[in-house]
């Protein structure tokens, strides 16, 4: 009882400020809208402006002490302290919407709490936690699959909430959406290659890596992610060896400790791993649930070492203490991104988003023509809000350079609707430099004392 509430002082101690902090990116979408609603809606930009609510603050940090209470109950409270201080745990408790995948861990780690009882209540209550879990977040699905490996048919009672789950109407409407969604962008989404093993491997290792290295965090990664786009063939590059390599390594030193955790983390990950493409290409916030595994691991191994367990549990508190203020607001977390993964341009386009919204054009077009440069497959849109800053600051040329290029690549559809703006931006050069041309004419007539 002591360590538990050592371990909740802790976390009031990193998650306490943030009942001051705004709603961020994807807090639009209700919970009851899981699956059902995407970002796609156009959101006034005052939303982000304003703080989120008391009860949100109140709802993210109690579910993060009763899920460091969960995984206590079930391996240990060392474990439970990784857990509450890991640095990419950090989302799930500072962003409103993070919560979503923080109930996935506590309702996943209660369900596998009554499993292990082994009695019939255990089991049934298992269920109905795993059902839960589901209807949270996704990151469940692999949960039978984890305790097939150690409990063998046993587990075979929480494939039925799996199944209704899988064919039921809100997954495979939010499949289809986000097919659909992804499929606007140049990203492959929804189909299943044997190409795909290549990126498995290079993002099963990357969230063996950051765990042990959390150096680089945000919101977008960079990390491989041209490997969605349609014109990236998956192949066996340096970075799939490399990653073959770490996670052996990964799983040997895993297996020796706890074959059934090592497993856990390899599944839960490996869910996101991208062999199908069905959302953000690398993201923290699909972590939480395997990081139970991976803080099991490593408590346990670090038992017999007090001492290098408690260096390793500070350098955790520290890395999330300074990581923590970038979920405060919207520019402080794109800024942040931006500084750790300078080639993702998803975290450029964002940030000249917040700007474009608040009407200041000219700042926009810096992380505008970083979004650019970084962007494999550029689409139209990034060019037209260029020229449109471009041309809201007075900047008729570079607009139209840029009006030009949005209307090279630009669907037919729309071309004809840019097709008048370059019109104008002509018309308007070409009266400018008519104004500039009589002005010099003037001065040589009358020349100035």
């Amino acid at each position: 009882m002591i360590e538990f509430l050592g371990i909740t002082a802790v976390i009031l101690i990193l998650y306490g400020r943030t009942y001051k902090y705004n709603k961020l990116i994807d807090d639009p979408v209700p919970r009851e809208g899981y699956l059902w609603t995407l970002t796609e809606k156009k959101v006034d930009y005052k939303f982000y402006d304003e703080k989120r609510s008391l009860l949100a603050t109140f709802t993210n940090i109690g579910t993060t002490i009763a899920t460091c209470l969960a995984i206590q109950m079930c391996w240990g409270w060392q474990a439970a302290l990784l857990y509450a201080i890991l640095p990419t745990n950090v989302s799930a408790t500072s962003w409103t919407t993070g919560n979503y995948y923080q109930t996935t861990v506590l309702f996943v780690v209660t369900a596998y709490y009554f499993f292990i009882q082994q009695t019939w209540w255990g089991i049934i209550l298992s269920v109905i936690f795993y059902w839960s879990a589901l209807e949270s977040t996704v990151s469940a699905i692999p949960l039978p699959f984890v305790l097939s490996f150690g409990y063998g048919w046993l587990a075979s009672p929480l494939m039925i909430p799996l199944t209704l789950f899988l064919t039921g109407k809100r997954f495979t409407y939010g499949l289809k959406k986000r097919k659909e969604g992804h499929e606007k962008i140049g990203v492959r989404a929804g189909y299943i290659h044997w190409t795909r093993i290549f990126v498995i491997v290079k993002c099963i290792s990357f969230y063996c890596f950051i765990n042990f290295w959390p150096s680089r965090l945000g919101f977008f990664h960079d990390y491989c992610k041209d490997e969605a786009k349609v014109s990236k063939i998956s192949s066996p590059t340096r970075k799939f060896y490399i990653g073959l390599v770490m996670i052996g390594a990964f799983t040997f030193w895993g297996w020796g400790i706890n074959p059934l955790m090592t497993v856990w983390f390899l599944l839960f990950v490996g869910l996101y791993s991208q062999y199908v493409t069905f959302g953000q290409f690398l993201s923290e916030r699909y972590m939480p649930v395997a990081n139970v595994g991976f803080c099991v691991l490593m408590a346990q191994f670090l038992d017999p070492y007090p001492i290098i367990y408690a260096i390793i549990a500070t350098l955790y508190f520290y890395r999330s203490h300074i990581y923590i203020p970038a979920w405060k607001h919207n520019r402080n977390l794109f800024s942040y991104s931006i500084s750790n993964f300078p080639w993702a341009s998803e975290n450029y386009t964002n940030l000249a988003s917040f700007y474009i919204e608040r009407n200041q054009h000219f700042q926009a077009i810096s992380p505008l023509l970083m979004a650019v440069k970084c962007a494999e497959l550029v689409d139209y849109k990034l060019y037209t809000n260029l020229a449109n800053c471009y041309g809201t600051s007075g900047l008729h040329e570079k607009a139209l350079v840029y009006t030009r290029m949005a209307h090279q690549v630009a669907p037919a559809s729309i071309k004809d609707d840019l097709q008048p703006q370059i019109d104008e931006l002509e018309r308007r050069i070409y009266e400018v430099e008519e104004n500039r041309q009589w002005l010099q004419s003037f001065k040589k007539i009358r020349p100035s004392k």
